[in-house]
Order: C-alpha cells, then sequence, then structure tokens
C-alpha cells in the first residue's frame, strides 16, 4: 500500500520515521552502498536525509521536497518515495538491522 504524506504532516512523519528505523539499513535507488539510517529532517520544505554509521561512510542527501510517499505491507513501512521539485524521485528502501 502507498500513502502520501502530507506536506504540513512531513516533520512529524520524519521524526517517528526516525525513531522507528533509528540505524536499520537504508538502499537508495543510483547509491552503490546500502548505509544505516540516522535520520530524517524536514524544514522549510527541505528533506535531509542523514545515513551512515561513521564517518568514514557518512552521506547525506539534501531534497527540495514536492512530495512524500510511504509503502507499506501490513502496516509495516517498506520504502519511502521523496519527489522533488524538479520531479525526480529518491527512493529508500528499508531493510531490518
Amino acid at each position: 500500500m502507498l500513502k502520501e504524506i502530507e506536506r504540513d504532516d512531513w516533520g512529524r512523519f520524519f521524526d517517528t520515521f526516525t525513531l522507528q528505523h533509528d540505524h536499520w539499513l537504508v538502499h537508495v535507488d543510483g547509491e552503490k552502498d546500502t548505509l544505516p539510517l540516522e535520520g530524517i529532517v524536514a524544514r522549510d520544505g527541505k528533506i535531509v536525509i542523514h545515513l551512515g554509521g561513521d564517518i568514514s561512510h557518512h552521506r547525506v542527501i539534501t531534497i527540495d521536497g514536492a512530495t512524500v510517499s510511504v509503502q507499506q505491507s501490513g502496516g509495516a513501512d517498506e520504502a519511502v518515495a521523496i519527489t522533488s521539485a524538479d520531479g525526480h524521485t529518491t527512493h529508500l528502501r528499508l531493510e531490518r538491522p
């Protein structure tokens, strides 16, 4: 099931998502490494994703967000799709740690 998150709810959604999936492994489309989730913050229309377990494997992705959707199965989060203002969609797929 794909559920769109309303823009006014992005901050709350990503706060809860980060707490529930702290250090879960995340695969981002176009990236070769799967890295642990450090956090996702939404502020002023920007979404900032922090990945990596240590400084040598740290990755920050900043997106000028337009839409956010979460893919769920049986009530459990499986993936997040963030579409930017220019139409590019970044997919984050979760793997249990």
